[in-house]
């Protein structure tokens, strides 16, 4: 009889991550901002089953018609205006969140996965190799960022760009902050009890990391990531208004700026979106970043 009350009381508490996911759906900014990205994410995705017919090919420029239809303004027809080749604004926003969002969310996993990696094995190891680490990780925050990935990806032909080296270089200069986190959380649970009691029966460090250390050192990473999201979309914008993001016709919020900057005063539009769309999405990115920080709290929950 005790051991069914016991386990009836076992399934009574709730599982961490299911905690921290009510935490975090009782944050109305994460959820309002959890449903944004959705909906990006699904216009994203479903683009061309609609957008094309709707709003016209986000790419393909009709020089018959060049003329008659650049820089309209809002219509039914075209509900954000076109820009100065008679392409449809809003079906370019909608197609440019998809190298925006791939960017994002790609460069970031390269980041985490570089990040993780030397900052599981500088936070476990220590000595020299948590030395070598930080050093390397301390030479590339001392370098400017958009400097870097600038040079970086000068050197990329016209030809060759594309989401890959803009990927690449985005994560591959994005992981210090992630080791660091990383390292840090992993020295703190490398002491615990259940880590030396694995240690004392033989196991390596490589069941350690990731059967003991990584699944609980991970959680400050999460938001740390998420929020990063949203700082690899504004590098990958910026970088494309230089004109070193992916090769034109693609749409790209950054490059749409950057056309539609010589028509600021006559088109704002152009700007003003494209502009728009950067903002509200990092926002969104960084408002779940903060909500998933509060929700995986354990301390939220006491």
């Amino acid at each position: 009889m005790r051991r069914t009350d016991d386990t009836s009381q076992r399934l009574a508490i709730p599982h961490p991550w299911l905690s921290a996911w009510r935490r975090l759906l009782a944050n109305r900014p994460s959820v309002v901002a959890l449903v944004f990205l959705g909906l990006l994410l699904v216009l994203a995705i479903t683009a061309d089953m609609w957008a094309p017919s709707m709003l016209g090919d986000p790419d393909t420029i009709d020089t018959t018609t060049v003329a008659t239809q650049r820089l309209l303004p809002p219509s039914a027809t075209h509900p954000l205006g076109t820009d100065d080749v008679g392409l449809d604004v809003l079906a370019r926003l909608i197609y440019g969140a998809r190298v925006s969002l791939a960017v994002g969310i790609l460069a970031v996993a390269v980041s985490l996965a570089v990040g993780i990696v030397l900052g599981g094995a500088s936070g476990y190891f220590g000595g020299f190799a948590d030395a070598a680490i930080m050093r390397l990780a301390d030479v590339f925050l001392a370098l400017p960022f958009m400097l870097l990935a600038i040079l970086l990806l000068a050197v990329v032909p016209d030809h060759s760009r594309g989401l890959g080296p803009m990927v690449l270089t985005i994560g591959l200069l994005g992981w210090p902050p992630i080791a660091r986190v990383f390292r840090s959380s992993v020295m703190q649970v490398r002491e615990s009890d259940f880590v030396l009691a694995s240690r004392s029966f033989g196991a390596g460090p490589g069941r350690i990391m990731s059967e003991h250390i990584a699944p609980n050192a991970v959680v400050p990473v999460i938001s740390l990531a998420t929020m990063a999201v949203g700082g690899a979309i504004l590098a990958e914008s910026a970088l494309s208004f230089l004109g070193l993001g992916v090769a034109w016709p693609t749409p790209s919020w950054g490059r749409m700026i950057e056309e539609g900057w010589p028509f600021l005063s006559t088109a704002p539009g152009l700007v003003l979106w494209p502009g728009l769309a950067i903002m509200s999405t990092v926002l969104a990115f960084m408002v779940i970043g903060d909500g998933l920080r509060q929700a995986l709290d354990i301390r939220a929950g006491e």
